[in-house]
């Protein structure tokens, strides 16, 4: 499906892009189920952005700083707070998007031609993710198995989401989509993502592993982007209400169940990641115009 914007990329929307502020007790505007949070808020020591992506089951969040020269790198947050940078060697930017409850990492990196390439993190050791044929590729999400979600572009610049499962790569693309993004994978190899209609609105999905596509939209949205998964189906993300503002959002649309979850005082928030507990990861912009990752417990 041939992207119409392709110089604004979804990827960049997602990422956006130990110093912890102690938690700060704040309640998400509901649909149903209602759940307050404890939020944390976290950046990158010295960092002019921060944003979280991935968590697992250890609590250890992975995602992307930007520093004072605009470059992009990847780091892990352990439970603690503490930071590790990571980057994909001799590139010009690395970018975190998810990990597994092995520690195994995945995201993406721009090269000295400023092309994109899917990564893979495990124990110190890259490992490259290129859709066969592709031109760029970005992986976003990584399950237990090893099995990994991401999207690919070709010569035109066409967009298309995959998933790499047992080592198989498959196209992943809603049937009425003009793009689809693939962005999350949770353990039963159901994938979550966003699809973008022919009148340019974004919607999420999942789809299981008949084949079988379920489109998703947050309540009464302009707009609907879908982040993650758990092994329960919970998905996370972000929607634009009709007054163009940006939320954050979980939920289990397959049971027609929506919360609005949004850091307290923030004007634009995302979440990215989920795990099986409830616990979130994302990031949210302060009335300063800065970029923040946050932790939420339920």
């Amino acid at each position: 499906m041939k992207s119409q914007t392709p110089a604004i990329r979804f990827s960049l929307f997602l990422a956006v892009c130990a110093l912890c502020i102690s938690p700060v007790a704040g309640q998400a505007q509901t649909s149903s189920p209602s759940i307050n949070f404890f939020f944390t808020s976290f950046d990158y020591p010295g960092a002019k952005s921060t944003t979280g992506a991935g968590i697992n089951k250890a609590g250890i969040i992975v995602g992307t700083y930007v520093d004072s020269a605009n470059v992009s790198h990847g780091f892990a947050r352990s439970p603690k707070g503490a930071f590790q940078k990571i980057d994909y060697p001799n590139v010009q930017d690395t970018f975190l998007t998810g990990i597994n409850d092995s520690n195994q990492a995945v995201g993406y990196y721009r090269d000295m031609k400023n092309l994109y390439h899917g990564l893979l993190y495990v124990s110190g050791t890259f490992s490259s993710i290129d859709y066969p044929g592709a031109t760029q590729t970005e992986a976003f999400g990584i399950n237990n198995g090893g099995d990994i979600v991401g999207t690919w572009y070709d010569t035109t610049d066409e967009q298309s989401g995959f998933s790499l499962i047992q080592g198989t790569y498959n196209n992943v693309n809603e049937p009425n989509g003009f793009v689809t993004y693939a962005t999350g994978i949770n353990n039963s190899e159901i994938i979550s993502g966003t699809w973008t209609d022919g009148s340019g609105v974004n919607h999420g999905f999942l789809l299981n592993t008949q084949g079988v596509y379920t489109s998703v939209d947050f309540p009464n949205a302009e707009q609907t982007f879908m982040s993650g998964l758990n092994d329960k189906t919970e998905t996370v993300g972000q929607y634009i209400d009709d007054a163009d503002v940006r939320h954050g959002w979980g939920g289990l649309p397959l049971n027609s169940e929506y919360q609005q979850i949004d850091y307290p005082d923030s004007t634009v928030c995302l979440v990215n990641g989920i795990t099986n507990a409830g616990h979130l990861a994302g990031w949210y912009m302060d009335t300063n115009g800065v970029i923040h990752g946050f932790l939420a417990v339920p």
